[in-house]
């Protein structure tokens, strides 16, 4: 017994020493924004990418391919079996006929070790296939990151938007109230048909209808930032509204080129070459006769006095396999040309994506300067034509056309600061930049 102790203890010191693979300790997650806090636009994104749960599979996914990585690594290392064996018999040893006697027990412990000495490279190429591996579904991951990054910024800026044209409608409410008010002293005092009454009430109940579609479509929009942003659609969110435009220093081709250089979508494409080009030379080494060498210890003890050990190497070399290396080599071949073909297609797929949110910020750019002008020009029309009745050469009709005129315009205008903002973000994503970089 005191044999078996002492190999027990050698066994746990073999296994506190050894050079096992070291594992990372998780790391706490930075600290993210409170929901029912006002929210900036950084601190909604810093709160999506934390708690969305398409960013959290896919950082579970990150962890499986790691995971695979550290099953591609095992047998780099030394490699520990240990069994035990127990039997009874009533057998003679050297006769092989029964004895007569009580039965015979014998039991053994047996620790193997073995170690990889030699096998061509193949080792070597599986685990620089899992390591790609682990690169493409890291880029994956930034790649989901950069995608809620964009979709938060575009219900966030939606959001905003959605606020400040109830603010235009409340305005429009209040001229449209005002000029009922006016057109119903005008009939008292005789100088207006009763139809212009009746053409401002009903102007007032078309400005109260619109509000109230005005105030739908901000809760909704609100609804979609929330669940965007990963939260459930019933928590608070309060978001700080901005109109300073960010600046920005990408041109078409200067987006186009940083596209093709920083997308992950790209990136991830050159990995899933690189470990399909790994899969090639590792299926192109079998076609080779290459043999596997590996070192054996066992040490055997047994309580009925028997103690020994055993040194060994073992090599093997495969002679035929009925075709299937051949078949894996051509399918691997046809892995990395499929590989090769998507890298220049997500290429293609970014560098198109960057020329048109370029394109769409130039026209939200363009959209804002003339509404800005129309703006301008609505507000006269109205004064004009608001002066006119009030000196009793208009009439109602000109008044609500030209309030109309100018509600169309108010609204234009608050759109096109807003669609400026997110085909910033679009653009910056677009380009492969953080979506709310300065």
């Amino acid at each position: 017994m005191k044999r078996v102790s002492a190999l027990a203890m050698a066994v746990a010191l073999f296994v506190a020493v050894a050079p096992w693979p070291a594992h990372a300790q998780a790391q706490a997650p930075p600290p993210v924004p409170v929901p029912g806090k006002p929210m900036m636009l950084a601190d909604a994104i810093a709160y999506a990418l934390q708690n969305h749960p398409s960013v959290q599979a896919q950082s579970q996914a990150v962890a499986a391919s790691e995971a695979r990585l550290g099953q591609a690594r095992a047998p780099q290392e030394v490699q520990m079996t240990a069994s035990g064996s127990a039997n009874a018999n009533t057998v003679s040893s050297t006769t092989g006929s029964p004895t007569g006697s009580d039965p015979r027990i014998d039991h053994s412990l047996r620790l193997r070790t073995t170690y990889l000495l030699y096998d061509g490279g193949t080792l070597k190429l599986a685990i620089a296939q899992a390591e790609q591996s682990v690169t493409a579904s890291r880029f994956q991951l930034d790649q989901t990151r950069q995608e809620i990054a964009l979709a938060v910024a575009q219900a966030y800026f939606a959001t905003l938007k959605a606020r400040q044209l109830v603010e235009v409608r409340q305005h429009s409410l209040l001229r449209a109230q005002q000029q009922l008010a006016l057109a119903q002293a005008s009939v008292d005092a005789g100088v207006a048909p009763r139809a212009d009454v009746i053409k401002a009430q009903a102007g007032l109940a078309q400005t109260q209808l619109d509000m109230i579609t005005a105030r739908s479509v901000g809760e909704r929009t609100l609804a979609t930032l929330k669940g965007a942003m990963g939260l459930p659609v019933t928590a608070s969110l309060e978001i700080v509204d901005t109109q300073q435009r960010p600046p920005m220093d990408l041109d078409r081709d200067k987006a186009v080129a940083e596209a093709v250089a920083n997308r992950a979508e790209v990136k991830k494409a050159q990995a899933d070459v690189a470990a399909a080009e790994s899969a090639l030379q590792s299926a192109e080494m079998k076609t080779r006769v290459v043999p596997t060498v590996d070192a054996r210890a066992d040490y055997v003890v047994s309580p009925s006095g028997l103690i020994g050990w055993i040194l060994g190497v073992t090599a093997s070399i495969p002679l035929g396999d009925g075709g299937k290396t051949q078949a894996t080599v051509a399918e691997a071949k046809a892995n990395l040309a499929a590989a090769k073909a998507r890298l220049e297609a997500a290429r293609l797929t970014v560098s198109v994506e960057a020329h048109q949110a370029y394109l769409a910020l130039q026209e939200a750019e363009a959209r804002h300067i003339a509404a800005s002008a129309n703006v301008a020009a609505a507000q006269e029309v109205l004064r004009v034509s608001d002066g006119r009745y009030r000196a009793g050469v208009g009439v109602i009709l000109e008044v609500t056309d030209a309030q109309v005129g100018l509600l169309t315009a108010e609204l234009t205008q608050v759109e096109t600061i807003y669609d400026i903002q997110a085909a910033i973000a679009a653009l910056r994503k677009a380009a492969g930049r953080p979506v709310a970089g300065s």
